[in-house]
């Protein structure tokens, strides 16, 4: 399933209700595609991420404590150490 922007516009509860589908979705065996610029929602919601430039993806990586940073920089939230 492909997710475009699923959170636009919603409040956090609304937000976490998603997220909770979101969940069962993966863990009936679904998998989803969420295209989102909600980093919240992105931390609580997938376990990889794929970042996209000129249509194409650049980077691929499992989101996790360690890769956190990596995220973090290309929301503009802080540097990688």
């Amino acid at each position: 399933m492909i997710l475009d922007e699923p959170t636009s516009g919603l409040d956090y509860r609304n937000m976490r209700r998603i997220d909770s589908q979101i969940a069962r979705m993966r863990d009936a065996g679904i998998a989803v595609c969420v295209v989102s610029h909600d980093y919240e929602f992105l931390c609580s919601a997938c376990d990889e991420i794929a970042l996209v430039e000129d249509g194409r993806i650049a980077e691929r990586f499992p989101l996790n404590k360690a890769t956190l940073p990596k995220l973090k920089l290309n929301f503009g939230f802080a540097e990688i150490q």
